[in-house]
């Protein structure tokens, strides 16, 4: 029982360290496979003594703030992508009483010439 319990535990820092590598290489789709194959691994490790899981234990929870970093920086990611978008069609500015105004750009035309 000792031998399967180490075995299940080696799959799972196994897992753990390809999850790890997914995660830093920004591939989240593989994470939806990732998470299956750690659910199944999991029902088999709840009967282990929590000793024996404390290294796969910390993995999980440096992959976790691995996961929580990444999250942030994508967030960040998007408003600074909005940004950008924001000024594309406008521009603030003053008049000049010193108000804050809004220059809004408006859509160019081409003309066509024979």
């Amino acid at each position: 029982m000792a031998e399967k319990d180490d075995a299940v535990i080696e799959e799972l820092i196994d897992l753990l360290r390809i999850e790890r590598d997914v995660i830093r290489k920004a591939e989240f789709d593989a994470m939806a496979d990732i998470a299956a194959r750690k659910e199944s691994l999991l029902l088999q490790v709840k009967d282990i003594p929590a000793q024996k899981l404390r290294r796969a234990h910390e993995m999980s929870r440096q992959n976790q703030h691995l996961l929580s970093a990444a999250l942030k920086g994508i967030r960040a990611a998007q408003i600074r992508l909005s940004a950008i978008q924001k000024a594309a069609h406008s521009f603030g500015s003053y008049d000049k009483s010193g108000r804050p105004q809004r220059i809004v750009g408006t859509q160019g035309s081409i003309e066509k010439r024979a």
